[in-house]
């Protein structure tokens, strides 16, 4: 019967404590060695399972706390520069401002001096057109004067074609602004 086949119902135990001691002798150092061993490795495995355990868990904090102090720093910093990014944001609006009012005021300035420059030269040209209204009204008048007093001279003397050429020269040039007639009359006269 080999040490592998099951016991057959009838067989003794003695057989049976036979083949265990003869197993024992040819194999127990061994199976005892091996024990050894395996009870070894699995004191290593378990011993190597805790500290490797222990390192995860020692890892984990570490890492944690790291990513908290890395968490908190970075937040820090978005709120200094959220609160310097609002802080220019306020003084940019309110360069804005500033610089809108000056802007208003200095085209309220400017519109008012236009409109009382405008007014000031509406005044001039209406004092101008009304000057040169008289001045044209009375140089109408005295041309006309004249003009009936040569003719009511004309009309008592009968006057000679030279004399009447010369008055008529004479007129017109007074009419262009330039007197000559008087000279001419004189050299006419001599």
């Amino acid at each position: 019967m080999s040490p592998s086949e099951p016991s057959l119902p009838g067989a003794n135990d003695k057989q049976l404590g036979n083949i265990d001691q003869i197993r024992d002798i040819i194999f127990g150092a061994q199976l005892r060695e091996f024990s050894s061993r395996f009870e070894k490795l699995d004191g290593v495995i378990t011993k190597m399972q805790e500290e490797s355990r222990a390192a995860i868990a020692d890892l984990k904090s570490s890492v944690t706390a790291e990513l908290k102090t890395t968490s908190d720093l970075l937040e820090k910093r978005l709120k200094t520069q959220a609160s310097a990014s609002h802080e220019a944001d306020t003084s940019i609006q309110r360069q804005l401002e500033a610089t809108d009012k000056r802007l208003s005021r200095a085209l309220d300035g400017l519109a008012s001096e236009t409109a009382s420059t405008a007014k000031a030269l509406r005044n001039e040209a209406t004092q101008a057109d009304a000057k040169l209204k008289e001045e044209l009204s009375a140089a109408k008048n005295s041309l006309s004067e004249e003009l009936d007093a040569r003719a009511a001279a004309l009309e008592e003397a009968k006057v000679s074609r030279d004399e009447m050429a010369e008055y008529l020269f004479e007129i017109g040039m007074k009419l262009k602004g330039s007197s000559i007639g008087p000279e001419l009359s004189k050299a006419a006269k001599k």
